[in-house]
């Protein structure tokens, strides 16, 4: 159990809905709830923070939670509604749908005995806290970072070789909808000096810590380190909200800051403000402007929502396609992690606007094709990975792209998207691959090669 007391104390505060004694935790702008008296979990709550859409969301717990033991609260405060279930049930759900970590600090938070609780913060604490930890000293001239921005990260390790490299692609001109992915095409690397023409951000400690800067999971081996959830989430606030602590004034980067994440906070996806809807741009925008603390655009949050029309203004007004997140991610990689482009079946109209991403590699050498594959591995989402894979795939074929340059890259593990497939098991997607040439024998550093998983010598 964690140290619910001193300065290095949990971001868990105490608050009462309802007539209900509840601690609380904000992750990924969600107030997460476990009550005070039998240890309940919010699995409404919990599936939001993994990123699950409200149809999906009703679908999972109607499927794996309401035939157990639970209490479904539709009445009374808001944010209290939901379904709740026993700890170890909320627990189990949070493991299956990879957000554990994320809340660990609710999940491992020691309840004090008795009734008296004298250690935990309330709410009205926490809210004053953050309040005066955000204020901008007069006379400053520089853009206040948001709470979200504020980082706890260790600054001193020195970039790899790999993140040293190479090419920054300065184009930000609107994506073209004719082929630019030929077999020239180099693959790009995340570069430091790309990351340095980004807005300034303060790397400083936070009053409340972010735990999207947590090291992967380790337990459980490659999948359980494959977590990746865009953080999808619905607020009752307008196009001026930021945290769910707080709601006053704000100015410059923070006002679009806020209007731009309001956007994906909004359950009305038709509902676009006039920031991108007017044909002029204000001089002091910056349209690739980070709104989250992983360092993703606004474009990165369209892909992965499947917002074509919001994707389109974006681009439109000069969002930079290939600018990446702090893991080297596009937005397109962003958008095939998660089943949203798949369930709208709008993938071909995305790859249309991001295809300028496709050479794209990340920190770990990965491109586009082993995250694809990657995600396969996790369970109730090979359908997903096979529409992204074949959409892909079809869309180089169609534009004259050459195979060879992108299908046998290895990651930093040696790994190739085709050994990633077949160690997965998923020879649907391994067919796919060796279909268009990907070698079966190249080896990863512990010396495995796809045929080593079972892939046979003839696709």
């Amino acid at each position: 159990m964690s140290d619910n007391t001193g300065p290095n104390a949990s971001p868990v505060y105490s608050a009462v809905y309802s007539g209900v004694y509840v601690y609380e935790f904000v992750c990924r702008g969600i107030a997460v709830m476990r009550r005070k008296h039998d240890s309940y979990l919010n699995a409404t709550q919990i599936l939001k923070v993994a990123g699950i859409e409200k149809g999906r969301r009703t679908k999972i717990l109607e499927r794996d939670v309401l035939s157990g033991e639970h209490e479904k609260v539709q009445g009374g405060y808001g944010k209290y509604q939901g379904t709740w279930v026993p700890f170890q049930r909320g627990k189990e759900l949070a493991t299956e749908f990879m957000v554990e970590s994320l809340l660990r600090p609710l999940l491992d938070y020691a309840i004090p005995a008795g009734d008296v609780d004298i250690h935990t913060p309330t709410k009205e604490m926490v809210v004053h806290k953050v309040k005066d930890s955000i204020k901008a000293p007069k006379g400053s001239t520089s853009p206040r970072p948001s709470p979200a921005s504020k980082r706890i990260r260790n600054t001193s390790a020195k970039p790899s070789p790999s993140q040293q490299a190479i090419h920054h692609a300065p184009s930000m001109t609107p994506s073209p909808l004719h082929p630019s992915f030929h077999p020239a095409s180099p693959l790009i690397p995340p570069s430091p000096q790309w990351r340095a023409e980004e807005p300034p951000r303060k790397k400083t400690k936070a009053s409340t810590p972010s735990f999207y800067e947590q090291e992967p999971f380790q337990e459980g081996g490659e999948m359980m380190e494959y977590e990746h959830t865009l953080p999808v989430v619905k607020s009752d606030h307008s196009y001026n909200m930021i945290d769910p602590l707080m709601e006053e004034p704000l100015e410059g980067a923070e006002k679009y800051r806020s209007i731009l994440m309001a956007i994906f906070l909004n359950d009305e996806a038709e509902e676009i403000p006039p920031l991108l809807t007017d044909p002029t741009v204000p001089p002091d925008l910056d349209i690739d402007l980070l709104i989250d603390d992983q360092g993703h655009t606004a474009l990165h949050w369209a892909a992965a929502l499947a917002r074509i029309p919001v994707l389109e203004l974006l681009v439109q007004k000069h969002a930079d396609v290939r600018r990446v997140n702090d893991n080297g991610e596009s937005a397109l990689v962003r958008a095939v992690l998660v089943t949203n482009n798949f369930d709208k079946q709008s993938f071909p109209q995305l790859l249309g606007i991001l295809h300028r991403a496709i050479p794209l590699v990340d920190r770990k050498n990965r491109t586009i094709l082993h995250h694809i594959a990657l995600v396969a591995g996790i369970r109730g989402r090979s359908s997903s990975s096979h529409y992204y894979m074949e959409c892909v795939l079809e869309w180089i074929a169609r534009n004259g792209g050459d195979f060879s340059s992108l299908v046998d890259i290895q990651d930093k593990n040696g790994d190739t998207a085709l050994t990633i497939a077949a160690r997965v098991g998923d020879r649907y997607l391994a067919k796919f691959l060796i279909d268009v040439g990907a070698n079966r024998d190249i080896e990863n550093r512990v010396g495995l090669k796809a045929g080593d998983f079972g892939i046979e010598d003839s696709p």
